[in-house]
């Protein structure tokens, strides 16, 4: 017989979420505008779009499902680099919480991504971004990247200096920035720290 007293469970949290239903930006890329799934064809012929993502997703999280809809939205393959374990404890002062294989495995089942490679060259981005022209290219033809995406909250001289980008660089290769909005109410930091509030509340 067990005489141990019942465990209460709290109720989670609740979160507020952003506005992942609204519509998505036309797409003037695709036929008809507009987001098409994978399943529709697409003729392979014609000069593709090609978007450069680069970030830790660490924990991955509707915020990150969030910047690649709309990424997706905007152009027709989408490349996302991977940073390093290491390179995060360098930038950030931690290490992720998932290794650099599972970030992989998570990222690559997502159907908005259509490559994914590993951030070879830590803060300077070129190298990785001419890479990327033989990433997530569907048959034979090799697409170079026409977008760097970045979000919105950090534009200007100061994050060209981080990826170590120049005017002449980016126009010589014909690469534009592209900058989309960050969904409202999730990080990585703040999903480590309800986990940590989680236990805090528990003990």
């Amino acid at each position: 017989m067990n005489d141990r007293p019942e465990r209460s469970v709290k109720p989670a949290k609740p979160t507020t979420l952003p506005n992942v239903t609204a519509p998505l930006p036309p797409n003037p890329h695709r036929v008809g505008g507009g987001y098409l799934p994978h399943e529709l064809p697409v003729d392979f012929n014609i000069r593709q779009t090609k978007a450069y993502v680069g970030g830790t997703f660490d924990l991955l999280h509707p915020g990150h499902v969030w910047l690649l809809e709309r990424v997706k939205a905007h152009v027709d393959l989408v490349v996302v680099s991977l940073n390093t374990d290491e390179f995060n404890v360098r930038y950030k002062d931690r290490a992720p919480v998932m290794s650099l294989q599972e970030r992989m495995r998570m990222v690559r089942a997502l159907r908005t991504v259509d490559g994914i490679m590993i951030n070879e060259h830590g803060e300077d981005s070129k190298p990785g971004v001419l890479v990327a022209t033989r990433i997530g290219n569907p048959g034979e033809r090799h697409w170079p990247v026409t977008h760097v995406v970045h979000g919105a909250d950090w534009q200007g001289d100061s994050l060209m200096d981080q990826l170590q980008f120049t005017p002449e660089w980016m126009e010589e290769h014909g690469i534009e920035m592209l900058y989309i909005d960050l969904s409202e109410g999730y990080s990585t930091t703040s999903i480590r720290q309800r986990v940590i509030d989680s236990r805090t509340e528990d003990e």
